[in-house]
């Protein structure tokens, strides 16, 4: 993530659930045999509850008869994987941590993953969880996420993109920071579940792609704990190929670089954001041709600059503009009155027609 994250309120009971959900694997894990007796009251308060979905549900019973028929050594194997997994967040500064799940057979964890996401996707998303009586949905955790990081004199905007929309909050998405294919034991972890908006999240961005691919924890933006904001800046810099926006370290850990790479691996901030400077950079240029004067543009430039510092300092949707302005007022400042002075070269040759 670019933004600096907040749980909120049910950050706690998505640990819980996952809790849960732990304890189905768990059960799995200990029993040789699966009956329907043994399982619920396994559950304990929530197994009555569970127990109506089960009996609602084919697919779910389908789904864990399929586990059910693996070895009871590969459940264990199993539910002890995702049992370590659910922890990464306290090893995330330790280069040699990697997730268990990953060393798993192919099927077994698929058969997990096949489970994890119908609870997600047909529970979760299209009706509830009940977490010690409470209602658990998508619809409540979006709410809480929009509620403690965009307070209401704020703009909301992606946490990834940094782009606003009317309509973002209805459409943006959770994601799963780590896929639900390959991490099961995540499906509802609280720090695995950013929302963002729905271009960041699908294939053209995100998608499925693995933030541990040729990686470790010490190297990503972890969602609500390790955000770009906190280690980086937006720099603009020029070359043969025109000016690019890109975010460069503040201080001197060298993992930065690598959190950086990864971040726009997974995301592809950079063409956005480049598309968005080129705009913005235009719009700076443009300032000359509505004043007499390099003196009166260089005015008018340092009164926006100064204004898009204000409005970025509430509204993150304005940070890559604010820094096209900043660029124009200062490394890029010869380039601005180079554009001023054609610009009014153009006007002198107009009057003289």
């Amino acid at each position: 993530m670019y933004l600096k994250l907040k749980g909120g309120k049910y950050e706690e009971k998505m640990r819980k659930l996952t809790q849960f959900v732990l304890s189905i694997f768990d059960y799995l894990g200990q029993y040789p045999q699966f009956t329907e007796k043994d399982f619920f009251s396994f559950l304990g308060m929530d197994g009555a509850w569970f127990e109506m979905c089960y009996r609602r549900r084919p697919k779910l019973r389908t789904l864990l008869g399929e586990l059910a028929q693996e070895p009871v050594s590969l459940r264990k194997r199993l539910f002890e994987a995702m049992e370590k997994d659910v922890s990464y967040i306290a090893h995330m500064d330790e280069e040699a941590f990697r997730f268990a799940e990953s060393t798993l057979p192919s099927v077994i964890l698929a058969k997990a993953a096949a489970l994890t996401t119908y609870l997600y996707d047909e529970i979760f998303v299209k009706a509830e969880f009940q977490v010690e009586g409470e209602q658990m949905n998508r619809i409540r955790f979006k709410r809480e996420f929009y509620r403690v990081n965009f307070p209401p004199d704020q703009r909301d905007v992606c946490p990834v993109c940094l782009q606003a929309s009317g309509r973002l909050r209805e459409n943006s998405q959770i994601d799963h920071f780590f896929p639900k294919a390959k991490y099961p034991a995540l499906v509802f972890q609280p720090e695995n579940l950013p929302v963002i908006c729905k271009e960041c999240n699908e294939a053209d961005g995100k998608g499925q792609k693995d933030p541990m691919q040729d990686t470790d924890l010490t190297e990503l933006f972890l969602p609500y704990r390790r955000a770009a904001e906190e280690e980086t800046r937006m720099r603009i810099w020029l070359d043969g190929n025109g000016r690019h926006l890109q975010l460069v370290p503040t201080g001197g850990d060298g993992k930065v670089q690598k959190r950086i790479d990864n971040f726009d691996r997974l995301y592809q901030v950079s063409a956005c954001w480049n598309r968005q400077a080129d705009q913005y950079l235009a719009e700076c240029g443009r300032i000359a041709g509505n004043c007499g004067s390099t003196a009166e543009a260089e005015e008018e430039l340092r009164i926006l600059a100064k204004n898009k510092r204000r409005m970025a300092a509430r509204d993150k949707s304005q940070l890559i503009e604010s820094r096209c302005y900043d660029y124009m007022e200062g490394e890029g400042h010869s380039v601005f009155l180079d554009e001023c002075e054609k610009r009014l070269e153009e006007q002198r040759k107009l009057r003289q027609m």
